[in-house]
């Protein structure tokens, strides 16, 4: 036996002797560990809870499948497997979806069979921490490009103010501008809410004529005749007017 093969088995016997100490020192699994887990989920399910009942879960609007113009979004913790589909073409997209996250998955849930050494300090793992650090990295990165890569204002607006926006870009700046950009043939739209309140705007689009019989702007949604926008749609529009003040 050579002399790094005596160092791996006293590092194996010196580890067995501390884990032997340490069960001996420890409580059972039951009931000591069966308390100490059900404190812990009740502490977090208590943390969620409270959480929701301060500060409420966000929805979007009702899912529309007629509605083309609708962004989805992940939530933040799956972004960065949105950006991954990216670097994948088309007919490739198969390997960013199942292949490369079935491999991280697998690689972490194999890595007691492959990796058996004793020791755990990361000074004496450099190649795991290595690959740690880049994985973490990747994450990270992939995450602030997936932001970055949304619609002018991602980061800012909600997915309804994100539609009223592209609603508002393709129905109304033919006549009016927002900041700068579009029509002069009416008035901006930048800071009508602070003269306007939301359900005054709202009337408006649908039927101008109800809110200012001197208006000669097209009814969007009128009493007689063909719709051309929906009454969610419209409320989205108004969402993102609220955000030019």
């Amino acid at each position: 036996m050579n002399k790094r093969d005596m160092r791996e088995e006293a590092a194996r016997q010196e580890y067995q002797r501390r884990y032997a100490e340490f069960k001996e020192r420890g409580h059972s699994f039951w009931p000591h560990s069966i308390i100490q887990d059900l404190i812990a989920t009740v502490v977090v399910f208590g943390g969620l809870l409270l959480l929701t009942t301060v500060w409420g879960t966000p929805l979007d609007a009702p899912a529309d499948p007629t509605n083309s113009s609708y962004i989805p979004r992940p939530e933040w913790y799956f972004m960065f497997l949105f950006e991954l589909l990216k670097l994948f073409p088309g007919y490739l997209e198969w390997v960013g979806v199942v292949v490369v996250p079935s491999v991280l998955v697998l690689a972490l849930l194999l890595l007691p069979f492959y990796d058996r050494k004793p020791k755990r300090r990361p000074t004496i793992r450099p190649v795991a921490m290595v690959l740690g650090t880049l994985s973490v990295a990747a994450m990270v990165l992939l995450t602030v490009q997936a932001y970055q890569s949304t619609p002018a204002g991602g980061g800012e607006l909600t997915d309804a103010q994100l539609l009223g926006q592209q609603l508002t870009d393709g129905q109304c700046l033919t006549c009016h501008s927002v900041r700068g950009k579009g029509g002069s043939l009416a008035p901006p739209l930048d800071g009508l809410i602070n003269t306007y309140d939301t359900a005054t705007l709202h009337n408006y689009i649908e039927e101008p004529k109800k809110v200012n019989p001197s208006s000669t702007m097209p009814a969007y949604i009128p009493a007689s005749g063909p719709a051309l926008l929906t009454h969610q749609q419209v409320e989205q529009i108004v969402d993102y007017l609220s955000t030019l003040k």
